[in-house]
């Protein structure tokens, strides 16, 4: 009996031992499949992660971009966020953006806005609102019925820009005389303006003088960098002395000049109510001041076609050379 006591203890042990060891090959087996289902679920989302940044960085369609924008909603400086990013995009292929697409709305953005709004005659306030957004998704199509007359339009300009007549302008507005004011509200010929363009002139001075007149705003681009700054027209005669609006547009000017001022000509591209003209810069503060806040003491010198220096009445060839550069660099078409 004892012998055959032994024998069993000896098998409950063996068995329990077994039990043990097949309960541990379980475990282990459960916590291997654990962790390979955990890691399959981490590389699946890292990948649908790759596959949304890489979704984020391409460029955006106007079609994307009207469903996306809200019609009453408003995008101004300092937002931030992705509507911004895509506002860039768009605003760089029209031509009117060069800045880096970072979803920031900073001042060289809100320029850009402003250029757009000029060209397009819309109200000038630098804000992403309905109207604006409109036009900037508009797929090839500028919606424009009615549009409203800047300083300097004619009715031969606008016939020309809009591709039609000055007697079809006359007749569909019952106009009796050639004379158009700024701030008229003409009806256009037709539903679709896909035509609609832009181009950068070589206006005369004498023209210019007449609608950029003193204490008016104006929009600089520097050709060569696609810096933008804005400026106040201070006084001048024979050409235009400006001032930077704001000590953000100072250390624009100044960036443009590589970090310090230099009296090397620039060409440029002056944003004058909805008309791109060619023009010429320096780069030097000098003379007298009106702006006391914007870090700049002095003036610049900002040429036109046939403009002349102050001292001795004479055209700087420099200036004009710039100026010819200008003309046929750019042409912006919505």
């Amino acid at each position: 009996m004892y012998f055959k006591k032994r024998k069993t203890k000896n098998n409950i042990s063996v068995n329990i031992f077994k039990f043990k060891q097949l309960s541990f090959n379980i475990l282990i087996i459960l916590l291997f499949l654990f962790l390979a289902n955990h890691n399959s679920f981490i590389f699946s989302n890292q990948v649908f992660a790759q596959t949304d940044n890489r979704a984020s960085s391409s460029s955006f369609s106007s079609s994307q971009l009207e469903s996306t924008f809200s019609t009453n909603q408003l995008i101004r400086e300092n937002d931030r966020g992705e509507n911004v990013k895509k506002a860039q995009e768009l605003l760089s292929q029209k031509g009117f953006y060069q800045g880096a697409i970072d979803g920031v709305y900073g001042h060289q953005t809100k320029l850009a806005v402003v250029k757009f709004q000029k060209v397009t005659g819309l109200e000038t306030d630098g804000i992403l609102g309905p109207a604006t957004l409109k036009k900037l998704t508009a797929e090839g199509e500028s919606q424009l019925s009615q549009y409203t007359v800047q300083q300097g339009d004619s009715l031969w300009v606008l016939a020309g820009r809009f591709n039609t007549t000055v007697n079809e302008l006359k007749a569909i507005n019952n106009l009796n005389s050639d004379r158009i004011r700024a701030g008229d509200k003409l009806k256009l010929p037709g539903e679709n303006h896909s035509s609609f363009s832009a181009n950068i002139v070589d206006m005369e001075w004498s023209r210019v003088d007449s609608i950029f007149p003193r204490e008016s705003r104006a929009i600089i681009t520097d050709v060569e960098t696609g810096l933008s700054f804005e400026v106040k027209r201070l006084y001048g005669t024979n050409h235009a002395d400006v001032e930077p609006l704001t000590a953000q547009d100072t250390r624009i000017l100044r960036r443009i000049y590589g970090g310090s001022w230099s009296w090397d000509r620039r060409a440029v591209i002056v944003y004058v109510g909805n008309h791109l003209i060619a023009g010429s810069i320096n780069g030097t503060p000098h003379g007298g001041a009106a702006i006391k806040n914007n870090n700049f003491p002095g003036h610049i010198c900002l040429h036109f076609k046939n403009s002349r220096l102050h001292n001795n009445g004479t055209k700087d060839s420099e200036h004009q050379n710039m100026i010819e550069s200008v003309v046929e660099s750019e042409i912006y078409d919505f």
